[in-house]
């Protein structure tokens, strides 16, 4: 069933559109993910600065793990 998942998962990437309420759940998505993180919608347009933030609150989160509590 994984395999099937996984093969299903890979055409709705490989070829965005075939299945439009899926493509629908994933704008609604990616817009409460920027409105959680106070992010402008414009950013959904550039892919390296996603991955940049996305990143930098990585390593704050990692950071925060790493200090003790008091």
């Amino acid at each position: 069933m994984i395999e099937v998942w996984r093969r299903c998962c890979g055409i709705l990437v490989a070829f965005p559109g075939t299945c439009p309420r899926l493509d629908q759940l994933h704008r609604e998505l990616d817009r409460a993910v920027c409105a959680a993180y106070g992010w402008d919608t414009a950013i959904l347009d550039d892919e390296e600065e996603i991955l940049r933030r996305l990143l930098a609150l990585n390593l704050e989160r990692a950071a925060d793990e790493k200090t003790p509590l008091p």
